[in-house]
């Protein structure tokens, strides 16, 4: 009895398709709405929603976007397009969509956040800081904004500012895992160099040890980044025995990660157990056959082991096709 061509029509009965789960019925009422008036944003705004409950985030990303076309301040489609391009790792389309909101002040403080995230992760270190510390003198000592902070202080190789972060960090949250990863980095040596004098921070080897202790007190040994982290500064210090327990504990947890394999094959190199270090590169070279570094070790293992010396000059030939000039590649060959 209802007019199959009215837009509310079309798009109530998406709402309530939408709130009965039934998708395929939500979406084709939602889609006909579109196309009976493709100027009504909330039809594109219900789309999105509906796709992204069931996992279609490319289709809700291009519902969201239509949406922003019509109505470009909506608050909840800039929020959740924003959110899927950070996921997606849409960063530079994650920059021009917050950005020019951030200049005419209309981003609230999760705006803000993300924001920095995309500036971070577009190599604009400067610029995150800055929206990041201008979050911090508005809202105060916010340890979400501060971890970040820290993390791009350190990157950028400013050490001493990063430990200050950081060791305020664990005064506010003592018992949280992340606040010590940077410290333990920092304090065994393994942060990099400081950008300059003045941001050299050296702690003494007991302070390191501590930092390095606390944070495996507190760590998720479920959690794969908990033990990968751990795994490679006990290898780092040539602690093999715990290198092995935590890195071996992360293997398990994801089997193919290229950096938990690395490390291990590092490490059993270390310890002469070649064919335990061939293993992992092995199957590193499997996932990543193109990868000059993986083709590099791989080859330089074999050599090592005087085994597959054909294959061992081809895979270091390839990698010197891709970086002719690394140092590391020559030696291996030669």
């Amino acid at each position: 009895e209802l007019d199959p061509g009215d837009l509310f029509v079309n798009y109530r009965l998406g709402l309530l398709y939408a709130d009965e789960g039934n998708r395929e019925k939500a979406v084709e009422s939602l889609r006909e709405a579109i196309r009976i008036n493709p100027g009504f944003s909330g039809s594109y705004l219900a789309l999105g929603s509906v796709l992204l409950h069931y996992g279609d985030e490319e289709g809700a990303m291009a519902a969201y976007e239509g949406a922003l076309e019509l109505d470009p301040g909506n608050r909840t489609a800039v929020g959740d397009l924003s959110r899927l391009y950070y996921e997606a790792g849409r960063y530079e389309d994650g920059v021009s969509l917050l950005e020019p909101l951030y200049e005419q002040r209309k981003l609230g403080e999760n705006g803000k956040m993300i924001l920095g995230r995309f500036y971070y992760r577009t190599g604009r270190s400067e610029d995150a800081l800055t929206v990041f510390r201008a979050l911090l003198a508005t809202i105060g000592e916010r340890p979400q904004v501060m971890r970040a902070v820290a993390e791009i202080e350190m990157e950028l190789g400013n050490l001493r500012t990063a430990s200050e972060y950081l060791e305020r960090l664990v005064e506010i949250e003592p018992d949280l895992f992340n606040n010590y990863i940077g410290l333990v980095l920092i304090s065994n040596g393994l942060a990099g160099e400081p950008s300059s004098d003045e941001e050299d921070r050296r702690f003494s080897s007991v302070e390191g040890t501590d930092y390095l202790r606390q944070a495996v007190s507190r760590m998720d040994r479920s959690a794969f980044y908990d033990n990968y982290i751990i795994g490679t500064v006990f290898r780092k210090n040539g602690d093999l025995e715990m290198a092995e327990k935590y890195l071996a504990s992360a293997e398990r947890i994801v089997p193919d990660d290229r950096g938990v394999l690395l490390e291990l094959a590092a490490l059993y190199e270390d310890q002469e157990k070649i064919d335990d270090a061939l293993s992992r590169v092995r199957t590193a070279y499997g996932n990543e056959p193109q990868d000059p570094s993986i083709n590099n070790f791989y080859g330089y293992l074999l050599a090592v082991k005087g085994d597959s010396l054909d294959l061992a000059e081809q895979l270091k030939s390839r990698a010197l096709d891709d970086d002719p000039a690394n140092g590391y590649f020559l030696d291996s060959l030669g």
